[in-house]
């Protein structure tokens, strides 16, 4: 699994979070079994783009995307579409070239507010780790 973080905010340093969300991708992602079949069966290898961005930008996302005027902790854009589990749909649209490995597929992008996601643990007495 290949994970591309993006830093488009200034707030927190990201760099000290970037173990945790790359450990916590991967293990979420160990558990889609219509991931492992295509790993088992193929040389497809997955990526994930993870962008760390503000309160404005997450606003505006969720304003243009789910007509919700209000920021929120983390916005999804998955690449194909999912039900219970499972693809609903055919892969290889999905395959794009990378230059680093032709046999990329890009699962989306994670947008997240660090902002939001701080105060969230907070509010439960954890922290962003």
């Amino acid at each position: 699994m290949k994970i591309r973080i993006h830093n488009k905010q200034r707030k927190y340093d990201y760099a000290q979070l970037q173990e945790t969300v790359e450990a916590a991708v991967k293990r979420t992602f160990d558990y889609l079994p219509a991931l492992e079949l295509v790993k088992a069966e193929s040389d497809i290898e997955f990526s994930l783009d993870v962008s760390f961005i503000s309160k404005n930008a997450i606003r505006k996302l969720n304003r243009e995307h789910r007509d919700i005027d209000r920021p929120t902790d983390i916005l999804s854009f998955p690449s194909f579409e999912w039900r219970d589990g499972r693809l609903t749909e055919d892969l290889s649209p999905w395959l794009a070239t990378d230059s680093e490995k032709p046999n990329n597929l890009s699962l989306g992008d994670l947008m997240i507010c660090l902002e939001l996601v701080d105060k969230q643990a907070k509010d439960f007495k954890n922290t962003l780790k």
